[in-house]
Order: structure tokens, then C-alpha cells, then sequence
């Protein structure tokens, strides 16, 4: 007999889930807010489009770059979030 999992793995899948389908519906949502409340034009998505998905592709390469010189990956994020450099004093 397999030994069941703890409630809380339960309650941490169900937030994730939902949090990941929040964030899917309002992604579709926000180029039309932009342009019909905010007024902005097709090129001003665009820009705001070009500038997230360079934002995300060179943080990953940054981060793959990062996680790559250490010796032990899993320490990456304890090192990032404590490191005086990377978030200031």
C-alpha cells in the first residue's frame, strides 16, 4: 500500500493550479485593456510585448548562465536572494 501524501502537498498543488489559470486567462486580456482603456496603440503593444519576451529570455539566460558556474545548482536561489549585489544594500 502506497502511504498517502500530506494534506498540505494537496492544498499547495490546488493553489498552484489555480494560480497558473489565473494568470492564463488574464494574459489574453491585457492588450485589449491596454488599447481600449489606456489608449495605446498598436505599436506601444508591440514595444510592451518586445521588451517582456526580451525580459524573460535574457533572465533565463542569466540564470542558466549563473546556475551553470556553481557547483551545487540548488544553492542558486539561497546565494540570488542574499547577495547584497543583486538586490542592493
Amino acid at each position: 500500500m502506497k502511504p498517502r501524501l500530506p494534506s498540505a502537498i494537496y492544498a499547495i498543488g490546488a493553489t498552484s493550479l489555480l494560480n497558473d489559470a489565473s494568470s492564463e486567462m488574464i494574459f489574453p486580456l491585457l492588450p485589449v485593456f491596454l488599447s481600449s482603456v489606456l489608449g495605446a496603440g498598436a505599436a506601444t503593444l508591440g514595444v510592451i510585448e518586445g521588451t517582456a519576451d526580451a525580459a524573460a529570455s535574457l533572465l533565463k539566460l542569466a540564470s542558466g548562465a549563473l546556475s551553470d558556474r556553481m557547483d551545487d545548482a540548488s544553492h542558486w536561489w539561497w546565494e540570488a536572494t542574499r547577495s547584497p549585489r543583486w538586490f542592493g544594500p
